[in-house]
């Protein structure tokens, strides 16, 4: 079973090959995808991040989840030496890791109610429980200059993947330490052990440059496919283990 949807303004999908999947459940998925959305988007008026923002609220305030992801960009930007900064600028913004812990969020949703054999996406960017037969999930990733193009294709069973790169926004995401744009990569990949590390060590890796390939190296449970400005694939070591097809 396959539903899809648009969910924070992006098209995601959430597929399910066990046997007792249902639109009810997958649904659930949704629901909770939009739950986070209203609760964390600074693109909301009336979402409490965007009350925080204005001043309107305070972190006194916060709930159980809300403090959750504030103490996740805190570590994040310790454990990335800044790159990933959710409060560059003097304000907070938590989105460089939102979508991928609202898709870790609807793992462990659906693998609360039984569900072993599924695949989320949002945008490019997902978390894959396991497959039939133990093949895993193949998902493909995108070149930065041309989105129609596959230029790897990776499987992916019980982990979480990402893409950070010029294929979503030019110049969207800043060095902190230099307050410039980051140009060195067109886009990097990164494979995690769920949806919500992939992400925010995506938006960091890319900030880096070339030097969050060895980033990401460093950790031992991670992988990533990078595609540089001058349009070169490069590749950390262990993401052979899952690649099953080369274009670049």
């Amino acid at each position: 079973m396959r539903m899809t949807r648009t969910t924070m303004a992006m098209p995601a999908a959430v597929t399910a090959l066990d046997a007792h999947a249902s639109a009810d459940d997958l649904g659930r998925v949704f629901h909770l995808f939009d739950e986070v959305d209203q609760k964390f988007s600074v693109f909301r008026d009336e979402s409490p991040v965007s009350k925080y923002r204005r001043g309107e609220r305070t972190r006194d305030s916060f709930d159980e989840e809300e403090r959750h992801v504030w103490d996740l960009c805190e570590q994040t930007k310790r454990e990335t030496d800044g790159y990933f900064d959710a409060f560059y600028g003097g304000t907070y913004d938590p989105t460089g890791l939102v979508k991928g812990y609202a898709i870790r969020r609807g793992a462990e949703l659906l693998r609360s109610l039984g569900y072993r054999q599924f695949l989320i996406e949002i945008a490019g960017d997902g978390e894959a429980g396991e497959k039939s037969r133990g093949t895993g999930w193949k998902v493909g990733i995108s070149n930065p200059f041309n989105t129609r193009e596959i230029v790897k294709v990776v499987q992916l069973s019980n982990c979480g993947i990402a893409t950070s790169g010029i294929a979503e926004h030019l110049d969207h995401i800043v060095d902190p330490h230099t307050h410039q744009p980051a140009h060195e990569l067109a886009s990097i990949t990164v494979i995690a052990q769920d949806a919500e590390e992939a992400d925010r060590f995506a938006t960091a890796a890319f900030s880096m440059g070339t030097a969050g390939l060895a980033f990401v190296e460093q950790h031992t449970h991670c992988a990533a496919y990078a595609v540089t400005a001058d349009r070169r694939g490069v590749a950390t070591t262990r993401f052979k283990s899952y690649e099953v097809a080369s274009n670049l």
